[in-house]
């Protein structure tokens, strides 16, 4: 994930239009090969950054910059074997991690399927088909009552339970996929990510961790191989779910109340929380992730533009709250 929030320095300029924002993104992040490039992680690429500028392209109406991304992606991110991503590319070195990211299967498969219908592309359609099919025949595990979505192939499926990271639940892609194949395995899943979300709080301040851990009886555990924080990861539970309207979800009911608690006491919302002991992060949320917090207090984002001098982390949360806005 990018890093933690900048400092409270960066100014913003004056409003722009969604359109004027993706530029200023585009400009700063993607590269004229379509690489995009997270400034706050050395300089890397991922999949998750791919698929976001997928679909901030694809809103934009921006084919071009749609078409150039897509290309790096799938020429140096996908994989041979199965039709999902490496989610890890260095530039000096190349992939440096082959295992895939879910969030970034789904957001890709999501971007190409809307891709395909804004522009009347049925090869983008069936890239997306191949990819949602590959998330439902390998990503998927029936375990412990309940049917789960894995964060990956590798390294999250042991004998007595499973990892899973709720803010890989993308409800608005979940949502367009179960429409699209009401009688698959989607519908099922997208149910039971929203009974996750809704079940995974912990902690006097009723929070989400960035990790879980489902045991054989189908109980939610904070993952004990993660610190037990709501932070960089989970700021994206609230996001999707506003992103899908469900603003009114009772998934949101703890956030917003830490959130509002945090803001009362004048010093900024801390861009981490450990839920199990209450101990904060020095350091704030970052402007990008405030839309968010924004958005899910006041159901409406002010017509600020995005701040000059953000990361790309934080710049990708500014411009998602305002897909998520748009959507309401």
């Amino acid at each position: 994930m990018g890093a933690a929030g900048v400092s409270t320095a960066v100014a913003p300029v004056a409003a722009a239009t969604p359109d004027a924002e993706w530029l200023a993104f585009k400009a700063r992040f993607v590269g004229s090969d379509g690489r995009v490039v997270d400034n706050g992680n050395g300089g890397i690429s991922h999949s998750e950054g791919q698929s976001y500028a997928l679909l901030l392209a694809e809103s934009a109406n921006d084919r071009e910059a749609f078409d150039r991304i897509w290309a790096w992606t799938s020429a140096n991110l996908a994989r041979k074997d199965v039709a999902l991503f490496a989610w890890r590319f260095d530039p000096v070195k190349g992939v440096i991690d082959r295992n895939n990211a879910t969030d970034g299967d789904l957001l890709m498969a999501y971007a190409l399927q809307r891709a395909a219908t804004r522009w009347k592309l049925p090869a983008y359609a069936e890239i997306s088909r191949r990819i949602r099919a590959d998330i439902i025949g390998r990503l998927v595990r029936r375990f412990g009552g309940r049917l789960l979505l894995l964060p990956g192939l590798d390294g999250f499926s042991f004998v007595d339970s499973i990892t899973v990271n709720p803010s890989y639940f993308v409800f608005p892609a979940l949502d367009l996929f179960a429409r699209l194949e009401p009688r698959s395995a989607w519908p099922e899943l997208r149910d039971e990510c929203l009974r996750i979300v809704r079940e995974g709080h912990f902690g006097p301040a009723d929070l989400p961790v960035d990790w879980l851990r489902v045991d054989q009886g189908g109980r939610l555990w904070s993952d004990p191989d993660r610190p037990p924080t709501f932070g960089y990861d989970a700021i994206r539970i609230p996001l999707y779910l506003l992103w899908s309207r469900r603003a009114g979800d009772q998934a949101l009911r703890g956030i917003r109340a830490w959130w509002l608690r945090a803001q009362a006491n004048g010093r900024g919302i801390p861009a981490s929380i450990n839920v199990a002991t209450g101990v904060t992060s020095p350091e704030l949320l970052s402007p990008g992730a405030l839309r968010v917090v924004e958005l899910a207090l006041s159901g409406r984002l002010s017509g600020a533009a995005l701040p000059m001098g953000l990361d790309y982390y934080a710049s990708a949360l500014w411009l998602l709250a305002g897909q998520a806005a748009a959507a309401r």
